[in-house]
């Protein structure tokens, strides 16, 4: 028996931890689970097992339960150890995520990895079954439509939004609530599934106005009594319902494979550190920008730091304020991490989505989104069909060129010991091919950023490239960037250079001129 009756302490709420123990006190208890979900979607969630039904009723009643998740967002999923083992033999995958020995607060371990071995054998099935039920239930809806039987087709629907209900609460709760309404059964999914609020206009407090005239055909003999013009509204919202029930399989699925791969890699000291940058690069963006929205959408390991990919999605986001947060991470993580940010409004992506969809739609999945300031923030309207176009690349093109030819012309006519005019010559033609790159290969132009951010989205794009470092360094070495960044500006300095020097300049924007000229090939 390996046994577990140490009860945690809950963050935001400590008195949590003293209930629980309590209850394990006064009342049979044979598991408690709890899943933070920092990778999911879904609120923290606490499943209590009691020995009976019963008990587990007692304990659905009692305030602290009812009260958690106002006061601490953690879900509190009360259910007696019958039903568990219910669902491991039904094969409701509800049960790998939650009830997993990996979560086990209290109770026996080894009754749970019993759990475990029993839902693997019936996975498939379960998820067969509803596919198979929904079919036949939506088949019959359609042959009584075309038989004109109004009437039918309303109380078939009354079946299938119980059979997507169902399969919501035994996904989302493990259990299901037969003895409930539909109505009731819809209210307390909310808080799992925010977004059903957005699907039920309510006709008072306990009624939604779409169930209320589906289950009408329960109480009415008479067809021409039902609300037949509200009817394409029903099929719209069973089918969100659907969709929201295939969805979850898929978020289960990816939590369970997530879980697999955790037990197998155990997490190296490496990706922990990792994982700790991240989240303090997050922290200063969130602190710094208030943003709406970060995505996560790439990361590349160098030999002194860790460069994350972000974009962040808010208003007032200026380049200003981005080039700050760069800095303020860089001096807090000793530069061990960077962070490569690029910064948009929402409506100025959606404006632009005809000439940016290319880079933005790849970036702006669920996957990628590591913070969002509100569940509900819309999503963006994404152009279909899209084909990439470039307006006025070659004019973009035709700027960087003169800039590499004035370089070139003023590098072999200039005085000698002069090198006034040709570092920032160097910096404005180095940092528009740059730009013209990115905007071909990953169709977006950013904005004016630092040069080193713009060198890191062309590694983004191609990390080829990164055999050409080895000549900034005979420029400038490590101060490469940082003497871009000052070329680019006015200043009143004597210019200091040499010949050797000059020569590698002109090499870099060559090699950078023939990587772009490829592209411009591909896209004519």
């Amino acid at each position: 028996m390996m046994k577990i009756q140490v009860i945690p302490v809950f963050p935001g709420n400590p008195h949590l931890q003293h209930i629980l123990q309590q209850v394990v006190q006064e009342i049979p208890i044979e598991a408690i689970f709890y899943r933070e979900n920092n990778a999911s979607k879904d609120s923290p969630q606490l499943l209590i097992c009691t020995a009976n039904s019963k008990d587990a009723t007692t304990v659905k009643a009692r305030k602290w339960v009812i009260n958690a998740y106002v006061q601490t967002k953690i879900l509190i999923n009360v259910q007696n150890g019958l039903s568990l083992h219910h669902l491991a033999k039904c094969g409701n995958p509800f049960a790998s995520c939650y009830c997993h020995s990996d979560y086990l607060i209290y109770g026996d371990k080894a009754e749970t990895g019993t759990l475990q071995k029993i839902w693997k054998k019936n996975i498939v099935a379960y998820k067969d079954r509803f596919y198979h039920d929904h079919d036949l239930l939506l088949t019959q809806v359609h042959q009584c439509k075309t038989h004109e039987s109004v009437m039918g087709a309303f109380l078939g629907y009354v079946s299938v939004y119980e059979l997507d209900l169902q399969y919501l609460e035994s996904l989302y709760l493990g259990s299901i609530n037969f003895e409930q309404n539909l109505h009731e059964r819809i209210q307390n999914l909310m808080a799992y599934l925010p977004i059903l609020e957005q699907m039920f206009v309510k006709k008072n407090a306990k009624i939604f106005y779409l169930i209320d005239v589906l289950e009408k055909s329960k109480r009415v003999d008479d067809e021409f009594l039902l609300n037949n013009e509200l009817y394409s509204c029903i099929c719209k919202t069973e089918g969100q319902l659907f969709a929201l029930v295939g969805e979850r399989f898929r978020e289960l699925k990816r939590m369970t494979k997530q879980q697999n791969e955790m037990q197998k890699l155990p997490e190296k000291e490496e990706e922990n550190r990792g994982k700790e940058m991240l989240f303090e690069a997050l922290t200063v963006v969130t602190e710094m920008a208030e943003p709406e929205e970060i995505y996560h959408y790439h990361t590349k390991t160098e030999e002194h730091q860790t460069v994350y990919y972000l974009l962040v999605v808010g208003e007032s986001l200026s380049c200003e304020l981005l080039e700050r947060v760069q800095q303020s991470l860089r001096d807090k993580t000793a530069n061990k991490c960077c962070v490569v940010l690029v910064g948009h409004r929402r409506s100025w992506i959606q404006e632009n989505v005809y000439l940016w969809q290319g880079f933005f739609k790849k970036i702006m999945t669920a996957d990628q989104m590591v913070y969002s300031s509100n569940p509900y923030h819309p999503g963006i309207h994404w152009e279909e069909p899209y084909a990439a176009n470039y307006p006025d690349l070659n004019l973009y093109y035709r700027a960087a060129e003169c800039s590499i030819e004035q370089f070139n012309v003023l590098k072999k006519n200039r005085a000698e010991n002069n090198y006034e005019g040709l570092h920032a010559l160097f910096a404005t033609a180095f940092t528009r091919i740059l730009r013209i790159y990115i905007y071909r290969s990953l169709s977006y132009m950013p904005s004016y950023v630092a040069p080193e951010i713009l060198w890191k989205l062309c590694l983004y794009s191609k990390p080829a490239l990164e055999k050409l470092e080895y000549l900034f360094d005979k420029v400038w070495k490590e101060r490469f960037f940082l003497n871009l960044n000052h070329y680019l500006k006015f200043n009143d300095h004597l210019t200091n250079g040499s010949e050797v020097k000059l020569e590698v300049m002109e090499e870099i924007l060559e090699k950078l001129k023939v990587e772009t000229e490829f592209l411009m090939v591909e896209e004519s």
